[in-house]
């Protein structure tokens, strides 16, 4: 090495002949003297007459209503149909248990669904009044966002 070239590990590690490495060799596993687990047939709830539809006709409504906030006839279309649309869906739900049980889960709430479902219409009032983005989708100028 010159004068100038200070004396590193990392210099002479680059410098070195490569080694090669070992045989790569897959790890064991320690064995855990349990039975494998079967898995339980997921429960499919009974079908109730009227049920889903009601429900994916609240959804539908709710999701109508939301669009017409900012697209006014893609929100009455969805409103006008949601009766025809959760029917549909009810149907399918009677016949075919597995879309029965994804359904009635899809209406199961939980407690962080309701927190959410109760805070966006505060959050939506906010959004309308104060971000540019939402006040020009929902075709307001900054005079009718402040009233």
């Amino acid at each position: 090495m010159s004068a100038t070239q200070v004396e590193t590990p990392i210099l002479d590690l680059a410098f070195e002949e490569a080694v090669p490495f070992a045989e790569d060799v897959a790890p064991k596993t320690a064995k855990r003297g349990r039975a494998a687990s079967v898995k339980a047939e997921p429960q499919t709830p009974a079908y109730r007459a009227g049920v889903i539809a009601k429900g994916f006709e609240n959804i539908y409504a709710t999701v109508g209503m939301t669009v017409f906030a900012f697209d006014q006839h893609c929100g009455q279309t969805i409103i006008e149909n949601s009766e025809k649309m959760a029917a549909s869906l009810d149907v399918l739900a009677k016949n075919n248990p597995a879309v029965r049980r994804v359904l009635s889960k899809m209406l199961t709430t939980s407690a962080w669904s309701e927190v959410i479902i109760a805070h966006a219409p505060l959050v939506m009032a906010i959004a309308g009044h104060h971000v540019p983005a939402v006040r020009s989708m929902l075709g307001m100028d900054a005079e009718e966002a402040a009233e």
